[in-house]
């Protein structure tokens, strides 16, 4: 799996490695519970969780470090917003042909359903 990591303050994303994306999660979980921070909820941390939505083309945001999975064997890159997801993304409602990834198939269902 290819990760890539930066700082909220950086430009550039850089390769990083599985264990450091978990590691970083674990902190930040423990960070959040033990300083009960409210506007943060720490099942966003959790190992499992976490990977999901990095697997889903989802940004996981850290208080210091962005992540998010890089191109590699086992990714897509959805056509929308440039991400890379694995496994089944979205059916885009726009052709009913094109994959996209999890978030902007949601985007779009939204989309559909304002008046």
């Amino acid at each position: 799996m290819n990760i890539l990591m930066k700082s909220h303050e950086g430009i550039e994303w850089n390769k990083t490695t599985l264990e450091n994306f978990l590691e970083s999660v674990e902190i930040t979980r423990d960070l959040i519970i033990e300083l009960a921070i409210s506007d943060r909820d720490p099942k966003e941390y959790e190992e499992k969780y976490a990977l999901g939505l990095l697997r889903s083309g989802r940004v996981v945001d850290t208080p210091a470090i962005l992540f998010k999975l890089g191109e590699g064997n086992n990714t897509t890159k959805c056509p929308i917003c440039g991400s890379f997801y694995m496994g089944m993304g979205a059916l885009s409602r726009r052709d009913n042909k094109t994959d996209i990834c999890s978030q902007c198939g949601m985007d779009e269902a939204i989309e559909d359903m304002k008046f």
